[in-house]
């Protein structure tokens, strides 16, 4: 098994559409390993000096730590928002069999 770090990227998009868009090419790429959505979180925010609500799905998907500045570009040139959410949260505590299945899945991104 690779000895490279998982993380889990977050992001939100204004339709659960847009968010399996971009799941189903993160998947097929190889890019992640998984990619799970919410179909309707709550989100409030100040945006450009306003309080916004808005529902919101939300993507959250398993890589590793060296593919997130690939993520993050791939992510933001597919995303309708102006600034969207793109955060990476270190996996630190994971089963072994669930690396393995990961590290098995991002192989052939391997770096």
């Amino acid at each position: 098994m690779s000895d490279q770090r998982f993380i889990q990227i977050q992001t939100t998009f204004p339709d659960v559409e847009s968010a399996r868009e971009l799941a189903n090419y993160l998947v097929e790429t190889r890019l992640v390993a998984c990619a799970q959505i919410a179909p309707s979180i709550e989100s409030r925010y100040v945006w450009q000096g306003e309080t916004c609500c808005e529902q919101e799905a939300l993507l959250l998907c398993k890589t590793r730590a060296n593919l997130f500045s690939t993520l993050r570009a791939v992510i933001a040139a597919r995303h309708s928002y102006e600034c969207p959410q793109i955060v990476g949260t270190s996996l630190d505590y994971i089963s072994p069999d669930y690396a393995k299945w990961l590290d098995e899945q991002l192989q052939s991104n391997a770096e």
